[in-house]
């Protein structure tokens, strides 16, 4: 299972649902707004770009899955995940898949390792929180929630996630802690 939904599964075990998001995804609302059009649904993985294999065969990270043939024979998945909500269940299904050796790039595991299990999936809201287009090779450059290039002009969307939104000392290749030292 990946290391940090472990830490949520093991620290908070009464929780049905966790939201994972990285530091550098900017949501130009109130968090509640997004929070809240998920509070009644009932997915197991809500997440932005799903993705079939048969949509984009030529992304990357596919060969990095390891599954059983019963697993992928059902169809790989994949989601863009700098933001999603994933439910105590998944993550008990990934613990138990992991267990068994399953493993490969998150992206793909997660999304495939539940779909396979028939648990929900589903997308976060394109279109409503977030615009995203990819490559025939399945690399996000276009849209609010991409992979590259960075954000740097103003988010001007209003209620949409941006992805990726990078404080200035890390644009000029500085941390924060190493710009006094300079």
């Amino acid at each position: 299972m990946p290391s940090d939904d472990a830490r949520l599964f093991g620290a908070w075990p009464e929780f049905e649902y966790y939201w994972h998001i990285e530091y550098d995804v900017v949501f130009t609302g109130a968090w509640r707004t997004l929070f809240e059009a998920w509070s009644d649904d009932d997915s197991d993985l809500v997440a932005p770009h799903l993705r079939t294999q048969s949509e984009e065969p030529d992304w990357y990270w596919w060969p990095s899955l390891h599954v059983p043939t019963s697993v992928a024979e059902k169809g790989l998945i994949r989601a863009f995940l700098p933001i999603y909500r994933i439910s105590h269940r998944a993550l008990q299904c990934l613990e138990a898949g992991t267990r068994k050796g399953y493993f490969g790039h998150t992206e793909a595991l997660i999304p495939t390792t539940l779909q396979a299990a028939s648990l929900k999936i589903s997308d976060l809201g394109e279109g409503r929180f977030y615009t995203s287009g990819s490559s025939k090779y399945g690399e996000l450059n276009e849209g609010t929630m991409r992979y590259r290039p960075l954000h740097l002009g103003p988010l001007d969307a209003q209620n949409y996630l941006y992805h990726p939104v990078k404080p200035q000392g890390r644009i000029d290749g500085q941390s924060d802690r190493n710009k006094n030292r300079l």
